[in-house]
């Protein structure tokens, strides 16, 4: 029994081994989608994101871009740096716009 449980361990151990080598540490930002619902800042384990005037904010001096918090936000709002362009571009208050823009 003892060697399945070694085997186990040493398999865990080698999957985080491998993890720190090949995980690419990314800064994430969160888009306007976000609607505060303070997920990501209860799962962040640095303490990186906090609550700010009209949503949540990624502190990137703390931050070292594990992101944990991705897959828990509700509206998918965090996400990759080179990708925040995109995601503000396709929103849903600008998606909202466009569509009230063209019923007028």
């Amino acid at each position: 029994m003892e060697d399945g449980a070694s085997d186990i361990d040493s398999a865990i151990g080698a999957a985080e081994s491998q993890n720190d080598d090949t995980v690419t540490q990314e800064t994430h930002i969160i888009s306007n989608d976000c609607v505060s619902c303070g997920v990501c800042e209860y799962m962040c384990p640095l303490g990186a994101i906090v609550e700010t005037r009209n949503q949540f904010s990624i502190l990137k001096r703390i931050c070292d871009g594990c992101a944990i918090c991705v897959p828990y936000c509700p509206v998918r709002a965090i996400v990759p740096k080179h990708r925040f362009r995109e995601r503000q571009d396709n929103n849903v208050a600008v998606n909202l716009r466009r569509v009230l823009e063209k019923e007028d």
